[in-house]
Parts: C-alpha cells; sequence; structure tokens
C-alpha cells in the first residue's frame, strides 16, 4: 500500500447504478478510496484544515458511506496510520536479513536503510504519520507511541524466532527470548 498518488491506485468510482458486483467489493472499493482520499488531502492540507466533506468528495463516496465505515475523521485518520504502518517493521526487518556470520553494525545498517527507504517512499504517509499525527493531541501521540511499539515488539519477536535451541541474538545453544523472554 504506497501513497495515494501510486500508479496502481485508480481513484475513478465504481459504475453507478445497477450492477453485478458483490456488496463487499463495493465496500472494500469505498473504504480503500476513502483512506486514499484521507492521506492525499492530509499530506496537501494538514489534518486540522481535511474535513469529511472534502474526503467524501476526494474518494467520489457519499457522506453515509463514509460513516458506516468510519465513527468520525480522527477515526477514519488513525485506521489510515494502523493499516499502512503495519508492515513497515516486517519490511526493515527482511531487509536487515538474517544475522548469519554477518557482524551486527552490518545487519544494524541494513536495518537502518530500509527503514529511511521505507519513509521516503511514502513521502505522503511520512507527512501524515511523522508530522499530522502528533497535531490531533494526546489521543494521536498516544497512538503514534503505542501503534509504534506493538508493530516493533511484534516484529522483533517474529525475527528473533529460531530453531529451537538457537538464540538468533547470540547463537548460543541457550533458549530464545521469543520462548523464555528476556535473559535474567
Amino acid at each position: 500500500m504506497g501513497d495515494a498518488t501510486a500508479p496502481d491506485w485508480n481513484p475513478d468510482p465504481l459504475p453507478r447504478g445497477r450492477h453485478r458486483l458483490p456488496a463487499d467489493v463495493v465496500r472494500a472499493s469505498q473504504r480503500e478510496r476513502l483512506l486514499r482520499a484521507m492521506l492525499a488531502l492530509v499530506a496537501e492540507n494538514g489534518y486540522h484544515a481535511t474535513s469529511v466533506p472534502d474526503v467524501v468528495t476526494r474518494a467520489r463516496v457519499s457522506r453515509s458511506a463514509f460513516y458506516q465505515e468510519f465513527d468520525g475523521k480522527l477515526d477514519c485518520f488513525l485506521v489510515l496510520c494502523d493499516e499502512r504502518s503495519r508492515g513497515m517493521i516486517e519490511e526493515v526487518l527482511e531487509a536487515a536479513g538474517d544475522f548469519g556470520d554477518r557482524p551486527w553494525q552490518e545487519v544494524i545498517a541494513g536495518g537502518m536503510d530500509a527503514y529511511l527507504r521505507w519513509w521516503r517512499d511514502r513521502p505522503e504517509f511520512a507527512r501524515a504519520f511523522l508530522v499530522e499525527l502528533p497535531t490531533v493531541g494526546t489521543v494521536g501521540l498516544e497512538y503514534r507511541s503505542t501503534c509504534g511499539r506493538s508493530n516493533l515488539f511484534a516484529g522483533l519477536a517474529r525475527y528473533t524466532r529460531a530453531p529451537i535451541g538457537t538464540c538468533r541474538l547470540c547463537r548460543s545453544s541457550h533458549r530464545s527470548w521469543s520462548s523464555a523472554g528476556p535473559p535474567s
């Protein structure tokens, strides 16, 4: 899921009137268009200058469709931030690669490079998440902190799982953190 300007996004609405598309396809299309419209508008104008009427106009959906999917502007924005950031940690850890016989500095450098590239490749989302989310207030700051922490620790937990009897962090035969918790 890239930014709203990604070439794989077709902003055109579904056919008007009667069509044979299943309801779940229609709803999924409307939801995606709403999230992409929210992203584009927040990146262009900022969170506070973005309104629900702006979002539904850009997404080409009705206001009632918006409120069937979201409780309001804040809910839509938080869902956007959650969904778009969910896979970042996995991508970064995958790009960093396995420790193998590589020095830890090389693994860290690979992870940092992937992290910075991830944000660089998503400029609209970078502005929305890093700049605009804190302007929502305490709820935005807490959400970003909680979202980042939970995604980070979940990703690290998956990454540190190693073959039974091997610790991926130090390659010794004691139990790994994922099965025994941190070393005492």
